[in-house]
């Protein structure tokens, strides 16, 4: 039986009890290949500052850079250059924020530059706040949460619980209640199915939001956005 048996208060790990450090090539695999100068000019068309600028993770179309409270995002994928777009000047409760939507000439290909509020990720808030020896255990268990709701959309509470027992889960701690009513609150939030899974649902406050979204349909026509020069 998988147990969830305590609930840490978003207390840091005992010093002892963290995850071992990965080499340095884990943290630092780019996607897009793109040097210092380029990043620099980036930051100065759109008025960041270059020297706060820290590469936080690569995906399977970009790069992605916090800066300060925003995320710096380096992409080739027009179907998120696309959602976002529908997104700009809107408040959606489930959905980080987003500011900007541009493009630039990197070498001999465009790529899109997208400017976004800086959320913590799941599993990052499971890493930072949990002790090593349960992460796998808490990340099984969102996942397994996250599936049902998925295969169910609109799934009460008690139906995902008894759903989760059948999975041999115990919930008796109260991380467990606390996971699984804000994915229930995220789920009520959303009006469609999107891209939802563990890679792209971050920590706002006390809400879960989607970021890396590429779920709103493709507009008809999608006005290519302002390139920076």
């Amino acid at each position: 039986m998988n147990t969830l048996l305590e609930f840490y208060e978003f207390n840091k790990p005992d010093r002892n009890d963290r995850e071992p450090k990965k080499s340095k090539s884990y943290y630092y695999t780019k996607r897009i290949n793109i040097n210092k100068i380029e990043l620099r000019d980036i930051c100065e068309l759109m008025n960041l500052s270059f020297e706060d600028l820290n590469f936080l993770a690569s995906g399977s179309f970009g790069n992605a850079y916090k800066i300060g409270d925003k995320v710096l995002k380096i992409t080739t994928d027009k179907a998120e250059a696309q959602s976002v777009s529908k997104l700009l000047g809107k408040n959606i409760k489930f959905i980080v924020k987003y500011y900007s939507v541009k493009m630039y000439k990197l070498k001999n290909e465009y790529v899109y530059i997208i400017l976004m509020d800086y959320v913590q990720t799941i599993t990052d808030f499971i890493k930072n706040n949990i002790p090593y020896k349960r992460h796998e255990s808490y990340i099984n268990f969102i996942t397994d949460i996250i599936y049902i709701i998925w295969d169910n959309n609109l799934i009460k509470k008690s139906d995902l619980i008894e759903k989760l027992k059948e999975k041999e889960w115990e919930i008796n701690s109260k991380l467990g209640y606390f996971l699984i009513d804000k994915f229930l609150e995220l789920s009520k939030d959303m009006k469609f199915k999107v891209d939802f899974h563990i890679d792209n649902i971050g920590i706002n406050k006390d809400r879960l939001v989607l970021f890396d979204f590429r779920g709103l349909k493709s507009p008809t026509k999608f006005d290519s956005p302002e390139i920076l020069k």
